[in-house]
């Protein structure tokens, strides 16, 4: 498709000078080796704005207001598997706006969220494997808890030992092991779903601590009394990954 001609001032002011002397269009366009369509249009604009510049536009202007944007941002939050068309159909649903996937890509994007293609398995080395087998054949478990930095803070570790708390060493790399895990799941589809929907700090925290609270003890049970099959599992698998 062959671009348009950028006319330069000065040949924007011979056109427009002959043109005010009473020269037709067609005669313009011959001596000048221009389209008529150009001369046309410029024409045109001058006669409607008593000039000759083009002012600088924004461009497109957005088919969603910030209200919707954050509409889809907070339904997909909400929703970490739902894909963009439903989310697109969601929004159409919700305020009559229709919009392309690239478009729910877009303001996904601006609102922080970016697809992630997660890994199927983490790398585990020889020393990982050989903490999970000690962890998985240990005889007793008394107290669980995971890797992360809050967990293995002074203050706790103090706290522990003050209150003669006994606690799993836990081997890295191993969140296969900890039940709770699945707890979190729970707990964060609930939450997802939770109504009214949290749109706060102040709001999801109480969501969280509701929810928590209405977990069935049956989840909880069937978590602890699964913890032996998970050791035999890691065991049998020599410490490599379990289908948990």
């Amino acid at each position: 498709m062959p671009q348009r001609r950028q006319l330069d001032p000065v040949l924007k002011g011979r056109i427009i000078g002959r043109l005010e002397a009473d020269q037709i269009q067609t005669e313009v366009s011959r001596a000048l080796n221009l389209p008529q369509s150009v001369i046309s249009r410029l024409w045109r604009w001058f006669k409607d704005t008593g000039d000759v510049r083009r002012m600088p536009v924004q461009g497109r202007p957005l088919v969603t207001t910030p209200q919707e944007d954050l509409y889809l941002t907070l339904t997909a939050r909400r929703n970490r598997t739902m894909p963009a068309r439903q989310l697109s159909s969601e929004l159409a649903a919700a305020s009559g706006v229709r919009v392309s996937r690239q478009t729910v890509y877009r303001r996904l994007r601006a609102g922080g969220l970016c697809a992630r293609r997660p890994a199927v398995y983490v790398q585990l080395t020889r020393v990982h494997i050989r903490n999970r087998l000690q962890g998985a054949v240990r005889p007793h478990f008394i107290f669980m808890d995971d890797n992360a930095r809050p967990h293995r803070a002074n203050l706790v570790d103090e706290y522990h030992e003050g209150e003669h708390i006994r606690r799993v060493d836990w081997p890295a790399m191993s969140t296969d092991l900890n039940s709770l895990q699945h707890a979190w799941y729970a707990l964060a589809r609930r939450v997802a779903a939770h109504q009214p929907p949290w749109r706060t700090l102040s709001t999801l925290r109480n969501a969280l601590r509701q929810e928590w609270k209405q977990l069935p003890a049956e989840l909880l049970n069937h978590l602890i009394e699964g913890m032996p099959r998970r050791c035999d599992t890691c065991v049998a698998m020599r410490g490599n990954h379990t289908p948990y």
